[in-house]
């Protein structure tokens, strides 16, 4: 049987001055963690604030262990 994995990720991000600056940071780690970890990864509430944003990170694993150990790294 297949698991599913979430976590939510809160990020502060003080460097970011305007939207447009948060989206580059925001695009760019969404980018390195799919491809590292194999994951999926969403922009999920705080978008509308600048220097804050929130990520969703899910996987489908066939084991609990496996999708948990994933997580902890990402």
């Amino acid at each position: 049987m297949a698991v599913i994995g979430v976590v939510t990720l809160e990020l502060r991000i003080e460097q970011a001055h305007s939207l447009k600056e948060k989206r580059h940071v925001v695009k760019s780690l969404k980018e390195r963690l799919r491809r590292k970890f194999n994951v999926s990864v969403a922009e999920i509430d705080d978008m509308d604030l600048h220097n804050s944003a929130v990520l969703g990170v899910a996987i489908v694993s066939p084991s609990r262990p496996f999708a948990e150990k994933v997580l902890q790294a990402v």
